[in-house]
């Protein structure tokens, strides 16, 4: 049985532990950290279509969810604060 993808949170607070300045999601690739400059990648599985989508709705407002399933296209930015 293939491990289970990572949660958006357990990536989100592994850029904390590396940190990392960004993380990189694209299907079929591990998650990728941006450390020093220097693109790191995890040992995680390879992103599938399903978990991509999946970490995209998990990040986008209500606004741009629904330009993107009216438009199939949309731009966002997402962050976190970690005190």
């Amino acid at each position: 049985m293939p491990d289970p993808a990572p949660t958006l949170n357990s990536l989100l607070a592994k850029i904390g532990d590396l940190r990392a300045s960004g993380l990189h999601l694209k299907v079929g690739s591990p998650p990728t950290f941006r450390v020093s400059g220097e693109l790191v990648m995890s040992d995680y599985p390879s992103v599938s279509a399903e978990e991509a989508r999946l970490y995209a709705e998990e990040m986008m407002s209500d606004a741009a969810r629904v330009q993107y399933e009216s438009e199939g296209d949309v731009d966002f930015a997402f962050g976190r604060v970690y005190l």
